[in-house]
């Protein structure tokens, strides 16, 4: 049986094909070998795909997950530098202000 590991698609090992001595478990998780063939490994249901074609939807779709993640952090630190930069400003202007006063 061949399959798509999609677990690490977003990293520079890129979606996994495994082909051959692979087994179901009980809650949709599947065994494979990894590739050297030493080791088994248990990848869950989402992690791993009968068809290419289901493998790169998985793998757009996580995509764009860490793309809205991003674009949340991203919001986020808009704020704080409006913030700080609020901060920098109010203190400027009362820098300005002491000089004034001399």
């Amino acid at each position: 049986m061949k399959i798509w590991i999609t677990k690490y698609a977003l990293t520079p090992t890129g979606i996994i094909e495994c082909e051959g001595d692979t087994r179901h478990c009980e809650d949709g998780d599947i065994r494979a070998r990894d590739r050297d063939g030493k080791f088994t490994v248990t990848y869950h249901e989402y992690d791993w795909h009968t068809t290419e074609d289901r493998a790169l939807e998985r793998v757009l779709d996580m995509i764009n997950e860490e793309i809205e993640v991003m674009n949340e952090r991203f919001d986020v630190l808009e704020k704080l530098k409006i913030s700080h930069l609020d901060r920098l400003n109010h203190i400027y202007w009362e820098g300005l202000d002491d000089v004034r006063m001399d």
